[in-house]
C-alpha cells in the first residue's frame, strides 16, 4: 500500500534582542562582479532627491532625511517606516540619527579608526567632499518586488567631488526586507584619487567592515553584507503538501519566503496509508533562494516524528 506524506514546513521565527550598544556582531561577507548574483538596478525612475529637498548646510554640503519603506535590522538596531535614514551629500548615510554637514570630517575619516560621535552608524558610499551639484549628479531611490521581499536602492549617479571637478562614480547601496542583507554596488567611475572609503560602521568599535576606496575599486562589483545573528521576520510562515511513497517528495517554491543561517526547519509526519507502518523521512533537499537568484543547495539531514 503506497502511503500519503504530509509535511508541515514551518519557520520558527527567532526573536531579535536588543542591546544597550548599537552592535555586539559582525557582518559575514561576500563579494563579486556585477551580472552574477547581483545585478545593476536602474533607479532612473524611481525618486529623485533633488536640490530643493536639499537641507543644506553650507555650499554643496547637506543631506536628505527619508522614511524607511519597510522594517529593517543594522547590527542590533531594528528601523521601521516611521524611523528616517539620513543621506550625507557627503558620501555616507546615516542611520540612528541627522548626517553631519561637515565636510572637512568626511574627508578625513577612516572606518578603522574610532568613530567621530557626529556620524553615527553609518554606511560609507564613499565618503569624502562629495559633490552633487554639477547637473548630471543625480541621487535616485526605488522600491522594487513585493513585500515581504522588497528591496529598496539608493543610487548615487556620477556623483562628483569637490576636490576634483572632472571625477565622477556611480553607486548603489540596495537593502534586502525580510534577510536584512545589505548590498553596495560600484560601477563606472574614474576617481584617482586617494580617500573616499566604502563600508559599514557600527558606531562601536570595532564592529565595522572597510571593503575599499573608490579611487582603487574594481568597476562593476558589489559586496554583500549578511547578518551573523538571526534576525526576527515577520510572521511565522506555513506550507503543506503530499506526496506518495516511494517517489521524493519535493517542497514547493512557496514553501520558504524568507531564511538566513540560523532559521530552523521543522517538520512533522502523517501516515495517510492506515497500515500502522512508522513512515521515515531521511533527507531533506533545501534551495537556497536568499537572495532570490541564488542557487546554492545544501542537504540537511531531517529528524522528525512520524504518526
Amino acid at each position: 500500500m503506497l502511503k500519503k506524506i504530509s509535511l508541515i514546513v514551518l519557520i520558527i521565527v527567532l526573536p531579535t534582542i536588543l542591546f544597550s550598544q548599537s552592535a555586539s556582531w559582525n557582518y559575514r561577507v561576500n563579494s563579486g562582479s556585477l551580472g552574477y548574483t547581483y545585478s545593476w538596478i536602474d533607479c532612473t525612475d524611481g525618486t529623485e532627491l533633488d536640490q530643493w529637498s536639499l537641507d543644506r548646510g553650507n555650499m554643496d554640503d547637506g543631506r536628505w532625511n527619508i522614511n524607511w519603506p519597510f522594517s529593517f535590522n543594522i547590527y542590533d538596531e531594528s528601523y521601521t517606516p516611521s524611523d528616517e535614514l539620513s543621506i550625507s551629500t557627503n558620501g555616507f548615510i546615516r542611520f540612528d540619527g541627522n548626517a553631519s554637514y561637515d565636510w572637512r570630517e568626511a574627508r578625513d575619516y577612516m572606518l578603522a579608526a574610532i568613530p567621530s560621535a557626529n556620524f553615527g552608524q553609518i554606511l560609507c558610499y564613499g565618503i569624502s567632499d562629495v559633490n552633487f551639484l554639477p547637473a548630471n549628479s543625480k541621487v535616485y531611490t526605488k522600491v522594487t518586488g513585493s513585500a515581504p521581499n522588497r528591496i529598496f536602492t539608493i543610487e548615487f549617479f556620477e556623483m562628483g567631488f569637490y576636490w576634483a571637478p572632472n571625477t565622477y562614480a556611480n553607486v548603489q547601496v540596495s537593502f534586502y526586507e525580510t534577510s536584512n542583507f545589505i548590498v553596495i554596488k560600484v560601477g563606472d567611475n574614474n576617481v584617482s584619487y586617494e580617500g573616499a572609503e566604502i563600508g559599514l560602521h557600527s558606531r562601536v568599535s570595532p564592529y565595522f567592515h572597510y571593503w575599499q576606496d573608490i579611487d582603487n575599486s574594481a568597476k562593476d562589483t558589489w559586496i554583500e553584507y549578511i547578518p551573523s545573528v538571526a534576525t526576527a521576520y515577520y510572521k511565522n510562515s506555513y506550507v503543506s503538501f503530499s506526496g506518495s511513497q516511494p517517489s521524493n517528495t519535493s517542497f514547493p517554491t512557496s514553501a520558504v519566503s524568507s531564511g538566513a543561517a540560523h532559521d530552523v526547519l521543522s517538520f512533522s509526519i502523517t501516515d495517510a496509508g492506515g497500515d500502522g507502518v512508522p513512515t521515515k523521512v531521511s533527507k531533506i533537499r533545501i534551495k537556497n533562494k536568499f537572495p532570490a537568484n541564488r542557487a546554492d543547495w545544501s542537504d540537511c539531514i531531517a529528524g522528525g516524528s512520524a504518526k
